[in-house]
């Protein structure tokens, strides 16, 4: 059956123009005010369940990613889970959920950690974070652990065929700055 004929038969006093079923556009505008009131109540639902969760709980979970160098060692970089399980673990007002090393990043080494914190207040909540970065850090200075900043390496070649790290530079760009000097400056007309 089809589901405008269904609606104007069945449509209250009104719906019907002249005798002819509900046009196309009215059904689907009602379906679609239909569907988005359906919608809306739902995310309504689905937000008052999350509040009611964390009301229930009494913790906001946090997710922290670090970035360490690419050179760092094989055995600093197993370290570094239990070292933050352990930094966290002393801090009263926070869980620990886990830490692994995520991926592997343009200039540094990922770890994500899962932490809980026991939620009074967002002012709270903001010092056990601050703790957790301080101690971090703090922890990392210690065991020479670098973290990891995004940067480019620019090697520039010298007139002379050095680069600026002191290297010889390839023939290829040698022969190239070869032709450059024998070239004749041009004259600008103007």
């Amino acid at each position: 059956m089809n589901f405008v004929r269904l609606l104007s038969d069945h449509a209250p006093l009104g719906w019907k123009f002249y005798g002819n079923p509900l046009p196309l556009w009215i059904a689907f505008i009602v379906g679609a005010a239909l569907l988005y009131i359906a919608l809306l109540w739902l995310r309504r639902i689905s937000a008052a369940r999350v509040r009611v969760i964390a009301a229930l709980t009494g913790e906001r979970r946090v997710v922290l990613t670090i970035g360490v160098n690419y050179d760092i060692t094989y055995a600093k970089l197993e370290k570094i889970q239990s070292t933050v399980r352990e930094i966290i673990g002393r801090i009263h007002e926070a869980r620990f959920d886990r830490a692994h090393f995520k991926h592997f990043g343009d200039s540094s080494l990922d770890f994500e950690i899962a932490y809980f914190v026991k939620w009074t207040s967002f002012r709270s909540y903001m010092d056990v974070q601050h703790a957790v970065n301080l101690a971090i850090f703090k922890r990392f200075v210690e065991d020479k652990i670098e973290f990891a900043s995004a940067s480019n390496d620019l090697n520039v070649h010298l007139p002379d065929g050095r680069s600026s790290s002191g290297e010889r530079a390839p023939i290829e760009i040698e022969s190239s700055m070869k032709s450059v000097r024998s070239r004749p400056a041009a004259r600008r007309s103007g």
